[in-house]
């Protein structure tokens, strides 16, 4: 399963299982890149969400990008203490 048409050429290098970042309608929307049926319709991608819900989303006026690594060298994330 992977992404065709518009959508693929919308995603540019990144890559099913990368983190994102997604813009659209004033919305930010955080989560991990997802296959999508080869079957569906090239317009729409889908992020799971960090509680574990998928979302599909179209990428009409979208923007995408790699979302930057929210952990620090150790793996951990910088909010967490020891």
């Amino acid at each position: 399963m992977s992404y065709y048409g518009r959508a693929k050429k919308f995603l540019g290098d990144i890559k099913i299982g990368d983190r994102v970042v997604v813009r659209r309608k004033g919305k930010i929307i955080e989560g991990i890149l997802m296959p999508r049926n080869e079957l569906a319709d090239d317009e729409h991608i889908v992020i799971k969400l960090d509680n574990g819900y998928n979302i599909g989303i179209s990428i009409k006026n979208a923007e995408i990008e790699h979302e930057k690594n929210k952990n620090n060298s150790n793996g951990r994330n910088d909010s967490e203490q020891s």
